[in-house]
């Protein structure tokens, strides 16, 4: 190489330095480019135009029980989006949809309910809103519609007024006149109405339920009371329970009144206290056949379906056995003296006090019943024992019987006694039977104004206590009580029925098995014989003064 040609460059090295001129510019321009991206540019960054945003800021509000629908709106982000509740919680019974971010249900409480709604799009950018729904309470409202009846004097079935809606606690009142609502019942403030009505009628009225918020509701009701039963009572007294005899089959039924029915009946006193071998049933029947003889006290009580009950005392005289006349049984009624014993009869009336204890041991002698006579409805004054009646019992002489006056009976304090002491001469004397006369006074012109009862309790009187002394009693005439009467006496003695058409009151006894003895004074034996035979009576005819003459039918 020429030493000239060193001042010159050659080509290629003048390529070479264009090419790292080159490579400098692009590093530096690269440099420029990266010192952008970390913000050492001068220009600064854009916003997004259309961010995710909850616009919804507030929601109405609801009322329990009433249908409740909202939706919260969204705008800007990136459609879809979900939605949920990220603190507090919607109304109980409202629920959120995550789709569509609709609030709908049925609320069921009331209240003031915050919570935090969320919503996310779909590239998951979220926007939260703080939002509440307040629930008011339902419509106050009277919920009962009607009220059970009442009873006078029972107590009203426990019932309550029932409201809804408004803000519990309620209070409630009648609003209208005192004398609208029943007396005897009240309605509490907590709605209770409670009580034992004293009057019947309908009542109207209207009744008010306040809430704590002092919100009112009203409603109209009505009450129907009815008539109280009457005081529950045992009707049935003693004297009205029929005397039994050992080994004889006895009935009776108890009564009472009063109450409400059906009745239960039950003995309260210890079993000994009542006859052994009778029963009271549930529906207040005695039955059975009495086993001993003695006077039986006892309680029973009456039980009504309400459980009111009554209780009284009671009594029931057992005899012993009493001689009881066979249906057909031949008879002699000789009230005069002395006794003509030759009758060839089975049975024989006479005179208690005119005849003695030798009268009635030669009838026993001769296979005789013997019956004694005594006037248990007159007063006589040829008796023995005239001077024990005082002048009160004393009442009009009886017509055509000089001497005879009705008794008051009534006056069982004064002739109780006197009659008693009767039965106990009978029965010293031996006698089987007794027939007490002239029990039938309140037929006739006493001069006492005696009743169909008071005749009833003296005529139980006199059979219970004739069987308390071991004698068969006879009912003499007293035909319109034959079926009261019947259950006491063992047989009946009656005079002219024939005559007077009133013999079929007499059938009762027949029916029962109880003998019928039966006399004429006026008609011929054909005029009634074959009659009382057809009935099966023990008829006969007979003088007035019943001396010892007899034309019998059989």
């Amino acid at each position: 190489m020429r030493a000239g040609a060193d001042a010159q460059p050659t080509k290629s090295r003048v390529n070479n330095s264009q090419s790292a001129i080159t490579f400098v510019v692009l590093v530096l321009s690269l440099a420029v480019a990266l010192s952008g991206c970390v913000g050492l540019t001068a220009g600064p960054s854009q916003p997004n135009p259309n961010p995710l945003t909850i616009t919804t800021s507030s929601l109405h509000d609801g009322q329990v029980q009433q249908s409740y629908q909202a939706t919260i709106l969204v705008s800007g982000g990136s459609a879809l989006y979900s939605w949920s509740i990220v603190a507090g919680s919607l109304p109980t019974g409202l629920t959120l949809n995550s789709a569509t971010g609709q609030i709908t249900g049925t609320p069921n409480q009331s209240g003031t309910f915050p919570f935090t709604a969320q919503v996310k799009d779909s590239l998951n950018a979220t926007a939260t809103t703080n939002l509440s729904i307040a629930i008011s309470p339902s419509a106050l409202a009277v919920m009962t519609t009607s009220l059970p009846n009442g009873v006078v004097g029972v107590a009203y079935p426990a019932t309550n007024l029932t409201a809804s809606g408004g803000t519990p606690p309620y209070a409630w009142s009648v609003t209208t006149a005192a004398t609208s609502f029943p007396p005897g019942l009240t309605l509490s403030s907590t709605g209770q109405i409670t009580g034992t009505p004293t009057a019947a009628a309908t009542y109207n009225f209207t009744v008010q339920v306040k809430d704590s918020q002092n919100a009112t509701a009203t409603a109209n009701l009505s009450i129907l009371v009815n008539p109280g039963p009457t005081l529950l009572t045992i009707t049935t007294t003693s004297s009205q329970l029929p005397t039994g005899t050992v080994s004889t089959a006895y009935a009776t039924n108890l009564t009472a009144s009063g109450g409400t029915p059906p009745y239960a009946w039950s003995v309260t006193t210890a079993a000994t206290t009542f006859p052994p071998g009778l029963i009271l049933s549930g529906a207040g029947q005695i039955t059975g056949t009495a086993a001993a003889a003695a006077t039986f006290n006892f309680t029973v009580q009456v039980k009504d379906s309400l459980n009111a009950t009554a209780s009284a005392s009671l009594s029931i005289t057992i005899n012993q056995t009493v001689w009881q006349p066979a249906l057909n049984t031949s008879w002699q009624w000789q009230l005069t003296t002395p006794v003509d014993q030759t009758v060839n009869a089975q049975m024989y009336d006479i005179d208690m006090f005119d005849n003695d204890v030798s009268v009635v041991a030669s009838l026993h002698a001769q296979g005789r019943k013997v019956i004694c006579y005594i006037s248990a409805g007159t007063f006589e004054n040829w008796r023995p024992d005239a001077a024990s009646f005082p002048a009160v019992v004393k009442g009009n002489a009886v017509s055509g019987w000089p001497g005879e006056n009705w008794l008051d009976i009534r006056r069982l304090d004064i002739l109780g006694p006197i009659m008693t002491a009767r039965l106990d001469l009978c029965q010293t004397k031996g006698f089987d039977g007794v027939e007490p006369d002239n029990i039938d006074g309140y037929t006739n012109g006493t001069g006492f104004p005696l009743t169909a009862q008071d005749q009833i309790n003296y005529n139980t009187f006199l059979a219970n206590q004739a069987h308390a002394r071991g004698l068969s009693v006879a009912l003499k005439n007293d035909l319109d009580q034959v079926q009261a009467l019947l259950p006491y006496f063992d047989w009946a003695l009656n005079e002219q029925c024939f005559q007077y058409n009133e013999c079929n009151t007499l059938v009762p006894f027949i029916t029962a098995g109880k003998a019928v003895f039966e006399v004429e004074y006026s008609l011929s034996t054909s005029q009634f014989c074959p009659q009382a035979n057809a009935l099966n009576f023990n008829a006969m005819q007979k003088d007035l003064n019943l001396d010892a003459f007899r034309i019998p039918c059989r």
